[in-house]
């Protein structure tokens, strides 16, 4: 059995290093449609999650609002990596477009 050295250890790291680069270099730029899309497939099932538990809470049982209100964090989580991501600027290529979401995502995941 050949076990390998040092050098071909590193040399393989390098190899997988540079396919991952290249896979990923397409998504190091920000772009307008996939920015906007995020927005839109987070911000409207929460909204509207958050819309039926309302909703729920006031004409049913408390114990049906608690799966809604499960699912509607998990898109919290997703509307603060977008606001997390704006706040370092990177969500969109525009710096006015990423402090003007990036507050109001922080008004929504802050309170």
């Amino acid at each position: 059995m050949n076990i390998p050295d040092y050098q071909d250890f590193a040399r393989q790291i390098d190899a997988h290093r540079n396919n991952i680069r290249a896979i990923i270099s397409s998504y190091q730029k920000p772009s307008i449609s996939r920015s906007t899309w995020q927005l839109i497939n987070t911000l409207v099932p929460f909204f509207s999650l958050w819309a039926a538990a309302a909703y729920v809470y006031h004409h049913f049982s408390y114990w049906f609002v608690l799966p809604l209100v499960i699912l509607a964090g998990g898109f919290m989580v997703r509307a603060f990596i977008i606001f997390h991501d704006c706040c370092h600027g990177s969500f969109f290529e525009s710096k006015q477009a990423n402090e003007i979401v990036g507050r109001v995502l922080g008004v929504f995941v802050f309170t």
